[in-house]
């Protein structure tokens, strides 16, 4: 699992960071990092748990690839929604504009 954050809707609140401190941050220059985005499995639950607690339906999960199959892009669990993401290497960081 892959975890995708829409920059666009992302307020940097830090719901995610209380949830899960190991995967997600929000540093003093009020920026949300993502410190794995691709965290082990038996973080699953915890994860899912912060990508639907978000307040801003900000971030969402793309599933890995099966074996020679395509992956699922912008799974959110319950719903199904998808969302556009910004990321790149290791911490990934966003911030949003005012609101």
């Amino acid at each position: 699992m892959k975890i995708v954050v829409d920059y666009d809707r992302c307020e940097s609140n830090g719901v995610c960071m209380g949830i899960l401190p190991e995967v997600f941050e929000v540093r003093d220059d009020d920026f949300m990092y993502v410190l794995n985005e691709t965290p082990p499995e038996s973080m699953r639950k915890k994860v899912l748990e912060a990508v639907n607690s978000c307040p801003t339906a900000a971030l969402s999960l793309a599933e890995d690839a099966p074996p020679g199959g395509a992956a699922s892009e912008g799974v959110k669990s319950a719903d199904a929604k998808s969302a556009g993401a910004k990321s790149g290497g290791a911490a990934s960081a966003g911030k949003s504009g005012p609101g």
